[in-house]
């Protein structure tokens, strides 16, 4: 299908996008209409129409089943409803925070480790060198969920760790932090001054959730309860070695063959660049990694 073309986009309308949208997902009309609370005839319809404006085929029927799938031209312009799409649930965003008479926030998401180190610091010099400045944070401790806030238009800025999952990001890396095992001093490990990993009972191994490298019998969300398991002498941990405070009954031993580190970043929006207050605090924050990555591995409290 190859009718038209030149000029004629001016007649795509948002109903148009979000019906595309809505079937990509569900890859069925019957579906897609039930999510969106139309019939199907009104869906198939919305194709059509959409399909007639751009000039191309979007979707196609698989063959022997009531499925459909996205022709290469259906991907391409669905990927650029969904930017659309977060760009308009921004400005919804952003007109609601007027209407209620302040100005927009800088909305910003994070995990444990940088909202104690990184975010501090750098809100603390943004907050001296401009006392409007209205800050919202969303803490995590999935850096997915906090891009998907971010690629939806509800954050202007998230940390994240890369390589960052697919999607419309622009990253700046911030520093790397090398893996370290926390152990109880009195732990025959602590006399070591390297190990490795292949020596350890993986039963005995207390890892960060989402962690790829190593499979132990207990994960937890953040590092601040894993700091606590080990106290409680349930195991050793696995952590990044920046910005964890440590009990006097803990200390660290180095690993053997360097675990792939965790890389720090922060990410925007590719289609929504950050605003004067968003590049700052970006530049703030990796002035606050380059101090950060000065300081020892793992501090005592």
């Amino acid at each position: 299908m190859r009718t038209s073309a030149q000029g004629g986009w001016h007649g795509v309308e948002l109903r148009h996008l979000t019906a595309l949208r809505a079937v990509a997902h569900e890859r069925s009309f019957s579906a897609a209409a039930g999510s969106l609370g139309y019939t199907q005839s009104a869906i198939s319809g919305q194709i059509i129409a959409l399909e007639r404006v751009v000039g191309a085929r979007l979707v196609e029927r698989i063959r022997g089943s009531r499925l459909v799938e996205l022709t290469e031209e259906g991907e391409i312009l669905v990927a650029h409803a969904t930017a659309i799409a977060a760009r308009l649930a921004a400005a919804q965003s952003d007109m609601a925070m007027l209407r209620a008479g302040s100005g927009p926030a800088l909305r910003i998401g994070t995990f444990q480790t940088v909202s104690r180190t990184i975010v501090a610091d750098a809100l603390r010099r943004l907050s001296a060198e401009d006392r409007g400045v209205d800050v919202s944070l969303r803490e995590s401790y999935e850096t997915g969920c906090l891009l998907d806030l971010l690629e939806r238009g509800k954050l202007d800025l998230a940390f994240t760790l890369l390589p960052a999952r697919e999607g419309p990001f622009e990253t700046t890396e911030l520093y790397r932090d090398e893996h370290v095992l926390v152990v109880r001093r009195s732990d025959p490990i602590a006399a070591r001054t390297v190990v490795s990993l292949d020596e350890l009972d993986e039963s005995r191994l207390i890892r960060l959730a989402g962690g790829r490298q190593a499979v132990g019998a207990m994960s937890v969300d953040d590092v601040a309860s894993l700091v606590a398991l080990v106290s409680a002498g349930l195991g050793v941990g696995l952590v990044p070695a920046r910005a964890v405070a440590l009990p006097p009954d803990l200390t660290v031993v180095e690993l053997e063959a360097r675990i792939t580190p965790h890389v720090v970043a922060l990410a925007w929006h590719r289609d929504r660049p950050p605003g004067p207050r968003a590049r700052r605090f970006v530049e703030l924050a990796a002035s606050a990694s380059t101090s950060l990555a000065g300081r020892p591995l793992l501090r005592a409290m």
